[in-house]
């Protein structure tokens, strides 16, 4: 009975496996994003090993990470230093248009605000859309943002859910009480390697069709 219990073909093993997976993912991710430049590697690093997890590829997350982390620097940083210039000025503008300003107030400020954040939110989605693609696929840089700009406009179901779902892990990130010690460790082990497993989980039926033998073969060389 005990062999069937830590036979990694049980489900519950499965389940606890990814489990402990994910609470590493975390904490790499958040060790390798202090230098804020690196964040996005860190990103696609675990995209990468979520991914494996999904298609049952997944044999240990610290020498993918690493792998990853490496192949995808270059690709992902040239994409990511950008687009955190860009993100940093949209937060600032939600920023004051809430805190600073009291010209424009009620229904047009909410308005404006409204817009601000929908334009990060979907700067995310193309951001995810393109670590997915670029550890998935071998592509130019090029290559993977046109067709990661497709998925944003595409697949409106996926593409809102991933948007839902991060939004509610932003809001719960920012309100939680620091004094309440449970939810804060579920965003220390879980918060960031968690969320990327599920936008990836929802995604990956997207990509399923495309990845060809060449990809495949792409990913598996990570692998342990």
């Amino acid at each position: 009975m005990f062999s069937k219990m830590i036979d990694p073909r049980n489900p519950v093993t499965k389940v606890l496996s990814n489990i402990f997976d994910l609470a590493v993912l975390n904490i790499l991710w958040i060790l390798f994003s202090i230098p804020i430049i690196t964040m996005g590697s860190a990103t696609a690093a675990v995209s990468s090993a979520s991914l494996q997890m999904i298609r049952d590829k997944s044999n240990g997350v610290l020498v993918p990470f690493w792998r990853a982390f490496k192949e995808s620097f270059k690709a992902v940083t040239m994409v990511w230093v950008p687009s955190l210039l860009i993100l940093a000025a949209l937060i600032f503008d939600v920023w004051y248009f809430l805190m600073v300003q009291d010209f424009i107030t009620g229904a047009i400020q909410a308005i404006i605000c409204g817009v601000i954040i929908l334009i990060i939110l979907n700067i995310l989605l193309l951001l995810t859309y393109y670590i997915c693609l670029t550890v998935l696929f071998e592509n130019t840089v090029r290559e993977s943002l046109r067709n990661a700009f497709i998925f944003t406009l595409s697949n409106p179901i996926r593409n809102a859910t991933v948007i839902l779902l991060d939004a509610a892990v932003i809001v719960f990130s920012l309100y939680v009480p620091l004094n309440m010690a449970f939810p804060v460790v579920i965003l220390l082990f879980f918060g960031v390697s968690l969320t990327i497993f599920l936008n990836c989980k929802i995604l990956y039926p997207i990509f399923k069709p495309y990845i060809s033998e060449e990809a495949a073969q792409h990913e598996d060389n990570n692998e342990v």
